[in-house]
């Protein structure tokens, strides 16, 4: 499956709260995977049934407890 600049754009625009085929607020994320600096989730529309994985990057600290 390939996902299109255009659906990149809108998920990433949508902060990841809309499937970037059919644009349905019905995400279900698996567990997060972490290694060095790095984050994984796999994720799932529950309306269209498309899988992609979401990517996140370690861009700050803050205290704990925040």
């Amino acid at each position: 499956m390939e996902i299109t600049a255009e659906q990149r754009k809108y998920y990433l625009d949508n902060k990841g709260s809309r499937c970037p085929f059919c644009g349905k607020m019905a995400l279900e994320g698996d567990s997060v995977d972490v290694e060095a600096g790095v984050a994984r989730q796999s994720i799932t529309c529950a309306k269209c049934g498309k899988e992609w994985e979401d990517v996140y990057s370690l861009v700050d600290i803050v205290p704990s407890g925040f």
